[in-house]
């Protein structure tokens, strides 16, 4: 049987936060990362949620540390925890932006991510998070950027290859565009690999 630790001082929630979590900060983080790893559990946990409403704090809380950041504070602090999102919620990141960051993450770590993914349920914070993104229109003589190529990292590549082969995962559109490319290599006489 393996035993992990929802992680304190991370999430602040007002039903389940001990005061002393309060005014805790990283110097307490590590601490509780490095007596987790010296005891032997199994993993430390991080929540994610990029903007708590206001009409949701108090059911909520409104302290929920960035995973990826926080992972990458304790990985440095440790040596055989786990690390385990609890949740990362999939509609805010890029799956290739996913992919590279945590897949970094992962490899840094020594393999100890344990990635919990979810789609969220706080219909609020997604709301929030549209009205968030919009963009201000370019300034005068603000030029497109045109990367001449993109490269993969060997961290990011095992993932991303997971990613397109997977039956159900990916994106409508990019399930659309690899079913594209298997009609137009279908019809020329060809295999689709």
């Amino acid at each position: 049987m393996r035993f992990g630790l929802v992680t304190p001082v991370v999430t602040h929630h007002p039903d389940h936060g001990a005061p002393w979590e309060q005014d805790a900060g990283p110097a307490e983080l590590a601490r509780i990362a490095a007596a987790a790893d010296r005891l032997g559990y199994h993993h430390l946990t991080c929540s994610e949620h990029v903007a708590i409403p206001a009409a949701a704090a108090a059911v909520r809380g409104t302290r929920y540390y960035d995973p990826l950041a926080t992972f990458g504070f304790l990985a440095a602090q440790t040596a055989r925890v786990r690390f385990a999102t609890h949740v990362l919620v999939l509609p805010y990141h890029h799956p290739l932006a996913l992919a590279k960051r945590y897949g970094t993450l992962d490899r840094l770590a020594g393999g100890r991510l344990i990635l919990g993914v979810g789609v969220g349920t706080l219909a609020e914070e997604f709301a929030t998070r549209t009205r968030s993104v919009r963009c201000a229109p370019p300034s005068a003589g603000a030029r497109p950027s045109t990367p001449a190529r993109t490269t993969a990292s060997p961290a990011s590549s095992s993932i991303r290859a997971g990613y397109r082969r997977g039956s159900r995962s990916g994106s409508a559109a990019g399930a659309r565009a690899r079913s594209g490319a298997r009609s137009r290599s279908a019809t020329a006489g060809t295999r689709s690999a």
